[in-house]
């Protein structure tokens, strides 16, 4: 190898180290530390609670006050979700879970043949029954309520939502356990937020947006099936079932002499109407809406065609009802 060559080499060494160098020079330079600067972004430090500091916290409203204002209507809707697992009407058997007709003030751990948890059947031992109270606390959170319990549902967190389904299931009894009496310091809060807040919006109505293009001459169409147990026109009798002339806004159970279902008379006394509402909810599926009904009709299926039905029902009367207002956003 020649001197030529190895001058070559050198000065690649040479020229590699003094890169590199210079590399080191230039990164320090833009990246040299501020000494005693602390970092470039504080994070703020977390709030410690104070033990014993007080909590603003939205006040407990009994299950009392809350049955007060309750719906059956939007129980029995808000129950749906439940019926692949329990049954409702009476006689009818336990399936995955257990049958929950007279459920309120029964025992604990009542459907026989039900294989309950051992925590139920232990509150049965006790003598422990199902008070709306309790029914409450377990519809919030079963498994905090009946540790063990093989439910696997999760809860109801809206205590509005466990009032509705607590006044339905009321209803699934010859005699309706009352309510409680709401509690005293309920009313005077609501006396005190009363003063400060707007009375709660009314709930928007389901059948109102169909009952916009519904047509009674379709419905009129539509009832021909229900004309062999039911009379229409004023002054007709009753058949097989009720006569429906004059239905909507006519307290329920409203045809004299007709032998109603337990559940229907109920509702009749507590002051409850038929609105456009529950008549839809009745007529998509009767056995759901009342259970124990003698009315064999499955259903109508579709809400257009129950739309068109009770746009025909409308025209039943010397004073046809309104119908609902459409709530913004429907």
């Amino acid at each position: 190898m020649n001197s030529f060559e190895l001058n070559k080499i050198a000065g690649a060494i040479l020229g590699t180290l003094l890169f590199i160098m210079g590399v080191g020079f230039l990164a320090e330079a833009i990246y040299h530390p501020v000494e005693d600067n602390g970092p470039g972004y504080a994070l703020p430090e977390p709030e410690v609670a104070v033990a014993g500091a007080p909590v603003d916290a939205a006040p407990a409203v009994s299950v009392g006050t809350l049955l007060a204002s309750a719906s059956v209507d939007r129980g029995a809707a808000a129950v749906r979700k439940c019926q692949a697992c329990h049954n409702f009407n009476e006689g009818e058997p336990n399936k995955s879970g257990p049958y929950l007709y007279d459920i309120v003030g029964a025992t604990k751990a009542h459907a026989e043949g039900f294989a309950y948890s051992d925590i139920l059947n232990q509150q049965k031992a006790e003598g422990q029954v199902w008070s709306y109270e309790n029914l409450d606390a377990f519809l919030t959170n079963p498994k905090a309520y009946a540790p063990g319990t093989k439910m696997s549902f999760a809860g109801v967190k809206s205590a509005e939502e466990r009032a509705d389904i607590l006044a339905y299931l009321a209803s699934l009894s010859s005699d309706p356990v009352p309510f409680p009496a709401p509690d005293a310091s309920d009313a005077a809060a609501a006396g005190d937020d009363q003063a400060s807040n707007e009375a709660p919006a009314e709930p928007a109505s389901v059948i109102a947006p169909y009952l916009l293009d519904a047509k009674a001459e379709r419905g009129a169409n539509a009832v021909r099936k229900c004309q062999a147990c039911h009379n229409f026109a004023e002054g007709e009798g009753n058949k097989s079932g009720p006569y429906l002339y004059g239905i909507v806004g006519a307290p329920k159970a409203h045809a004299e002499g007709f032998a109603y279902s337990d559940i229907l008379q109920q509702q009749k006394a507590e002051g409850q109407v038929w609105t456009y509402d529950n008549l839809n909810a009745f007529l998509e599926n009767p056995r759901e809406y009342a259970p124990g009904t003698k009315m064999a009709f499955a259903g109508v299926k579709t809400p257009e065609e129950r739309a068109d039905i009770l746009a025909y029902l409308q025209t039943l009367a010397a004073e046809p009802v309104p119908f609902p207002e459409v709530a913004a956003g429907q």
